[in-house]
């Protein structure tokens, strides 16, 4: 049929096409994007007896630099230190900048975790959601970011509403108990009369300052709240807290950070430990613990580089020497892990090899047990990390090997 041309009365034209004329085609309908979750870690198969069940980790995803610091949420890993990229087994990388996470159950980076500072993390804490870093940085994924973060575990993005006070200087040590987050370093915060000095607490929600101050003379570089929550040890090359005398380790109340009259010291020089603290850990009763220590001080005694344990009245009960600076320790059951530099065992009846990096000691004498992996790398183990219940234990540092294991970049994960 052809088009007809009708005029009406007005003489208003109209075109009627022809019924056969072909109709437009419908628009298909739009597709709402594709969302793909972030595939999350496994749960780790279940571990018959805390603590390590061999001497060889699994193989594992690690760094192409060292780690510094390392903490267990779940079924995740998080490592913390001075890198550029992710590193699997076979040498495959990842862009990421001094922070990363990995997989407990069989090793592998945790995709969806993202999370790049411009400077070096050096301590990491949890309250068991959330994920606290510490460190030299000023920047996170490039946008500003003062040396304290809250972060997402899953995402790595900045949790909002956490916005602590500009921080100086370094944080060298994080620790969580009770809805605040204490930090360690070499900074003095805040205006008089109330100026924290080498340590502070944040409110853990919005990140105000809670009132725990140590005034320490110098740096703290190691802190462990103690698991009643009463009190907060810190370590470090400090002289005094609060203007009292304490050699490099001291014992703080949790809430004013009020200094304890107790005074650790080695065997025959009281109240002087001797040498820098870099790490602590602190037994179940909260208040006999244990201190890792660097090269000795000049007080007139050995001191340095020491596994050392302490009564509560500050005394030694027992200590261990080491070829190196002792940079982590973990206590799973009655065993203390010990993550150290240099080498165990030259001098050592009973103990074999120079290139040991990380014992188990028991925690009574300091006797070497049976977990001690010999270790490929040539500053070894910075920190040591343990799994809810002591299912795992993680050692991380700028090791190459740890026992039968080969090709490792830093990070063990021990079932």
């Amino acid at each position: 049929m052809r088009a007809k041309l009708i005029l009406s009365t007005g003489g208003v034209a109209a075109v009627l096409l022809a019924a056969c004329a072909v109709p437009p085609k419908p628009r298909p309908p739009v597709k709402p994007p594709v969302t793909v979750a972030a595939p999350a870690c496994p749960t780790p198969a279940a571990n018959g007896t805390p603590g390590p069940d061999s001497n060889s980790p699994i193989s594992s995803w690690g760094v192409d630099g060292t780690a510094y610091a390392s903490v267990v949420i779940g079924n995740v890993v998080y490592v913390g230190g001075v890198f550029k990229n992710a590193v699997s087994p076979t040498g495959a990388k990842v862009a990421r900048t001094n922070l990363a996470a990995f997989c407990l159950a069989n090793g592998t980076l945790l995709n969806s975790f993202v999370a790049n500072t411009n400077a070096q993390v050096w301590g990491l804490t949890t309250d068991g959601a959330n994920l606290y870093v510490g460190g030299d940085f000023t920047k996170l994924d490039g946008q500003p970011a003062n040396r304290l973060l809250k972060l997402n575990p899953t995402t790595g993005g900045r949790v909002a509403g956490f916005n602590p006070p500009a921080i100086p200087h370094v944080v060298y040590a994080v620790g969580y108990f009770g809805g605040n987050v204490y930090v360690g370093g070499d900074f003095s915060l805040g205006t008089a009369p109330v100026i924290a000095k080498k340590g502070a607490s944040f409110n853990a929600s919005n990140g105000a300052f809670s009132g725990w101050n140590p005034d320490a003379d110098a740096r703290i570089e190691s802190l462990k709240v103690s698991p009643d929550g009463a009190w907060v040890y810190v370590g470090g090359s400090f002289d005094t807290i609060r203007g009292a005398p304490h050699d490099k380790l001291a014992r703080t109340a949790r809430v004013t950070g009020a200094v304890s009259a107790v005074r650790y010291g080695e065997v025959g020089h009281p109240g002087q430990v001797g040498a820098r603290v870099f790490s602590i850990a602190v037994a179940a009763d909260s208040v006999s613990i244990f201190a890792g220590t660097g090269p000795a001080q000049p007080h007139g005694g050995p001191g340095g580089n020491r596994a050392a344990s302490y009564a509560s009245d500050g005394s030694e009960r027992w200590h261990q020497t080491f070829n190196g600076d002792i940079q982590a320790m973990a206590l799973i059951g009655s065993t203390l892990y010990t993550g150290f530099h240099g080498g165990f065992g030259c001098t050592s009846p009973g103990v074999s090899g120079c290139n040991l990096r990380v014992l188990g000691l028991a925690a009574a004498n300091g006797a070497v047990g049976a977990f001690k992996p010999s270790t490929g790398g040539v500053l070894g183990v910075r920190s040591l990390a343990v799994a809810t219940g002591g299912s795992r234990l993680v050692a991380v540092g700028d090791f190459t090997a740890m026992g039968s294991t080969k090709k490792l970049h830093g990070v063990a994960i021990f079932n």
